[in-house]
C-alpha cells in the first residue's frame, strides 16, 4: 500500500515538473517572441524616424526648387514641382499619422522614397540647365545694353557734333562788316565832333568775302542808335523784321556775288543831335552782321 502510495506521488510530482517545465520553456518562447518583436518595432520604429527625416529633407528640397523655378518661369517645370511636392507631403503626413506602421508599409514608403529620389535628380538636373541658360541669356542682355548704351551715347555724341557742325556752318554762313569806318561832317565837309555842327554822318564798311553765302541780292540795314537807344529814322515806317521789328535808319540792296564789296552809307542830319555816344550796327538776312560806335560833344 505504501508504496504505491509512493509511486503516485512519483506520478504527480512528475506531472507537476512537467507542466513547470512546459510552462517555464512556454514563457522562455513568448518572452523571446516578445523580444523580437518588441526589437522589430524598434527598429520599424528606428525606420520611420529616418524615412521621416528624408522626407523632410525631400520637400525642403522641393520648396528650394520651387523658389528656384518661379524666377526661370518654366511653367511645365513648376507644375511637375508643384505635384512633386504634394505628393511627399502627403507621404511625409502618412509617416507621422499612421498607427499600423508595419514592414509592408515601410516597403511601399521606401519604394516611393526612391522615385521621389529620382524626380529629384531630374528636377536638380533640369532646373540647373535652365540655371545656366538664365546666366546665359542674362549676360546676352546685360551686353546687349552695354552695347546699347554705347550705341546711343555715341548716336548723342555724333548728334551734338553735327549740331556743333551746323552752328559753325550756319555761323560761317553769313555776311560780316568789317573795317567799319565812321565820320561826322560838318556843312564844309570837315570832321567834327561837335553836336551842333554835324551835317552828314558818313559811313562806309566791306561786306567780306565770303563763299558758303548763298549768292544774290541781300538787303543791308543801317540803324544810327542815340544814346537814349532810339533809331535815327526819316519816316516811322522804315521798319525790318529782326526780333519782330525794328526801325531801320538806312537801306540798300546789293548783289552778293561772295566776293568783297565795299558799302557807303550817308545820312543827312535834319534832326537834333546831342552830345553823348552813338551806335552803328548793321543787318543782313535778319543777322546782326556789324557795329561800330561814335561820340558827339558840345
Amino acid at each position: 500500500m505504501k508504496k504505491q502510495v509512493s509511486i503516485v506521488w512519483l506520478i504527480v510530482a512528475g506531472s507537476v515538473l512537467l507542466a513547470t517545465a512546459a510552462a517555464l520553456i512556454g514563457y522562455v518562447y513568448w518572452q523571446r517572441a516578445e523580444m523580437q518583436r518588441f526589437k522589430e518595432r524598434v527598429a520599424l520604429e528606428a525606420e520611420r524616424e529616418r524615412l521621416e527625416e528624408e522626407y523632410a529633407d525631400i520637400s525642403q528640397e522641393y520648396n528650394f526648387y520651387e523658389q528656384r523655378n518661379v524666377r526661370f518661369n518654366n511653367d511645365s517645370l513648376s507644375e511637375q514641382l508643384a505635384r512633386g511636392k504634394l505628393r511627399v507631403q502627403r507621404l511625409l503626413e502618412e509617416l507621422r499619422t499612421n498607427k499600423d506602421f508595419n514592414s509592408s508599409t515601410l516597403d511601399t514608403l521606401q519604394s516611393q522614397l526612391k522615385t521621389l529620389r529620382k524626380s529629384i535628380r531630374f528636377y536638380r538636373s533640369q532646373i540647373d540647365s535652365l540655371s545656366r541658360e538664365n546666366q546665359q541669356l542674362q549676360a546676352e542682355r546685360n551686353d546687349a545694353l552695354d552695347r546699347y548704351r554705347k550705341a546711343a551715347q555715341t548716336a548723342d555724341r555724333l548728334q551734338k557734333d553735327n549740331e556743333n557742325l551746323h552752328e559753325k556752318v550756319n555761323q560761317a554762313a553769313r555776311l560780316e562788316a568789317i573795317d567799319l569806318q565812321i565820320e561826322t561832317l560838318n556843312k564844309r565837309g570837315k570832321s567834327t565832333l561837335s553836336c551842333d555842327k554835324v551835317e552828314r554822318i558818313k559811313i562806309q564798311f566791306v561786306i567780306a568775302r565770303n563763299t558758303l553765302v548763298p549768292h544774290g541780292e541781300k538787303e543791308i540795314y543801317l540803324c544810327i542808335v542815340k544814346p537814349d537807344g532810339k533809331t535815327l529814322v526819316k519816316d516811322r515806317t522804315n521798319i525790318f523784321a529782326y526780333n519782330d521789328q525794328k526801325y531801320y535808319s538806312l537801306r540798300q540792296i546789293m548783289d552778293y556775288t561772295g566776293m568783297a564789296e565795299k558799302i557807303y552809307f550817308s545820312w543827312n542830319v535834319e534832326e537834333y543831335l546831342y552830345a553823348g555816344s552813338y551806335s552803328v550796327e548793321i543787318y543782313a538776312d535778319n543777322q546782326l552782321i556789324g557795329s561800330g560806335i561814335f561820340s558827339l560833344k558840345k
